[in-house]
């Protein structure tokens, strides 16, 4: 077994941290696919408040943020197998967003994956961050990812996600002076939850207590509408949950998540407006409603779940004979995804010319395509092979195409080495080709990749459409 550093890091509304986990590559004797034996979290940062004045994150304060904690983890960037830093709720709509992202890049090293308001991932990774899967057996569970700007939820069965959503649910809509409701900052999101409520206030104003309980309120029947699978207001809805099955347990994660089990644990909250916003009094509305019931479990990371399914459930192993020609360099970053094709044994009319479309799309842009089926043989294989070498060779010729980018292909089964052989004719043919197997089929936008490491790679996704029905 082979012993990989998994880094993450989560750049919310309210807090920002970083975690380190330890693992195994290890390879299932049944299924012969790689995965990530005994993870164990070696490091977790405290939260610290996400550094953001006037409309922008400090970037000053970022990287003394970044040093801090590579120093306090006692690794080093270049011991890192796989990793992710995800900007959510308020701060991905920051307007010096992608210079700190690309701060990140510069700093922890290309192995790491930005990834920038993708609410559907937000929820997926929240869902399996937060909870044991043999805790509820085959029971639907809704996980409400609360934090500052969004709540994300997520409903699954085990490991299985069946869907997510986005909502602007969250503390720091309202933001106050700590220790009071004097009122300092209000989102748009803010203004049209107050004329929801017919309620009249503005900056500097010292919002009274019994609107306090109103808006927490609003927010709670609002969680409750999404969890019986009812229509939330219009103005909060970013992304839709579908409930297709009726959810047996709730759990949340988040701050505000946090918040709530510390005082399951304790049976004391923080001060008012501990954090300069609502999450304490969104605590209170939760403990005061019946949108949990009874709790039956707290959840070990509930406040860090986002950041714990990052380092863990967002990194896809390939198997161990990814085929990569000896021109294209790794890492690749942000390759756009072009779509997925199930190849045809008899070659009909129709799927030779939906290929040749994804093919001619792939070679502009040098990006990534799924190659599907059930069974192949080395006949079949071959026959793959020819068919995609003849129809780029043809693609290029005609339009005179000049393949700088590599051309990704994901395949399934542990075939990726003998498939690559076939179509660049052991490696005759000299196209930057780059070709994965073993890695899930996900309804995403990008794709990043990392450096080959004991014979593998690690993959992930963003700009994710939606999580229904993948597996961890």
């Amino acid at each position: 077994m082979k012993k990989v550093h998994l880094f993450s890091l989560d750049f919310g509304s309210t807090t920002s941290c970083a975690m380190l986990v330890e693992a195994y590559l290890e390879k299932n004797q049944v299924t012969g696919k790689m995965y990530f034996e005994n993870p164990c979290i070696v490091y977790k940062s405290e939260p610290v408040f996400t550094p953001v004045e006037n409309d922008k994150v400090n970037e000053i304060k970022i990287g003394q943020y970044l040093q801090q904690w590579l120093s306090e983890s006692r690794v080093e960037k270049e011991q890192l197998f796989s990793g992710g830093a995800i900007f959510t709720g308020l701060t991905a709509k920051k307007a010096n967003v992608e210079q700190i992202a690309s701060q990140v890049d510069k700093f922890i090293g290309p192995t790491i994956a930005n990834t920038i308001d993708d609410p559907n991932l937000e929820s997926w990774l929240a869902y399996l961050g937060n909870f044991s899967y043999s805790t509820f057996g085959d029971q639907a569970v809704l996980n409400l990812d609360i934090g500052g700007g969004t709540t994300n939820p997520a409903i699954g069965i085990g490991k299985s996600v069946l869907s997510t959503g986005c909502y602007a649910i969250g503390a720091r809509h309202f933001q106050f002076e700590p220790g009071s409701y004097l009122l300092t900052a209000l989102s748009e999101s803010a203004q049209e939850t107050l004329q929801q409520l017919n309620l009249n206030y503005q900056i500097g104003d010292t919002v009274l207590t019994g609107d306090i309980e109103k808006i927490c309120d609003f927010y709670v029947a609002q969680l409750k509408r999404i969890k019986l699978g009812q229509s939330a207001c219009q103005h909060l809805i970013e992304v839709p949950l579908e409930v297709k099955t009726p959810v047996d347990k709730v759990l949340l994660s988040g701050g505000v998540g946090e918040v709530y089990y510390d005082f399951l644990r304790s049976g004391e909250l923080p001060p008012t407006t501990y954090f300069g916003d609502l999450g304490v009094d969104l605590v209170k509305a939760i403990l005061r409603s019946n949108l949990l019931q009874h709790q039956e479990i707290l959840p070990k990371e509930s406040g860090r779940a986002t950041v714990y399914g990052m380092a863990l459930f967002n990194t896809d192993i390939s198997g161990s004979t990814v085929f990569l020609d000896h021109h294209t360099e790794l890492p690749l970053n942000k390759i756009p995804i072009i779509g997925s094709i199930r190849m045809d044994t008899e070659q009909s009319p129709t799927f030779l010319e939906q290929l040749k479309q994804l093919l001619m799309t792939q070679i502009k842009v040098g990006g990534a395509l799924f190659l599907d089926w059930n069974t192949a043989s080395v006949t079949e294989l071959r026959g793959f092979g020819k068919l995609l070498r003849e129809l780029i060779n043809e693609i290029v010729s005609d339009t005179s195409f000049n393949i700088q980018k590599p051309l990704i292909f994901f395949v399934p089964d542990d075939v990726a080495l003998t498939f690559g052989n076939y179509l660049t004719q052991w490696r005759e043919w000299t196209f930057p080709i780059f070709i994965i197997d073993e890695v899930p089929h996900k309804d995403a936008s990008f794709v990043n990749i990392g450096r080959k490491q004991h014979h593998v790679v690690p993959v992930s996704f963003h700009g994710i459409h939606q999580m229904r029905g993948l597996y961890a």
